[in-house]
């Protein structure tokens, strides 16, 4: 008994790779990178007595790049979904969206001076 010619789901069964992997992801990983190189910010030291009272420091560049990176991170997703591209069928992709997430959370925390500030 013969069967005919399988038809194929082109989205589940073709082979995927890093072309096929949604642009605003690799423009997350892109601005994750280079916000490390950016810096934007301003600072505030109170002495008294020679001794540091308070300290304030803020970068600007940090609050901008993970703001970028979570808009990314929804356009990554709604590409993905948009394409009928499951975890399963470009798994790259949706491990790509908690790394520049994780990639934001490292800029907040920069942004807000715990991670890289003066301090």
């Amino acid at each position: 008994m013969t069967h005919g010619p399988r038809t194929r789901n082109a989205t589940s069964e073709t082979a995927h790779g890093l072309r096929d992997v949604p642009r605003p992801l690799w423009a997350g990983i892109a601005i994750g990178v280079i916000a490390f190189f950016v810096e934007i910010s301003s600072s505030s030291i109170t002495r008294e007595n020679g001794v540091v009272t308070q300290c304030m420091y803020v970068d600007y560049a940090g609050f901008i790049a993970a703001g970028a990176i979570v808009v990314c991170a929804v356009l990554t997703v709604l590409t993905c979904v948009r394409r009928g591209l499951t975890p399963r069928v470009l798994p790259l992709a949706w491990i790509g969206i908690p790394v520049i997430l994780a990639l934001g959370v490292v800029h907040v925390l920069r942004g807000a001076g715990i991670f890289g500030g003066i301090c």
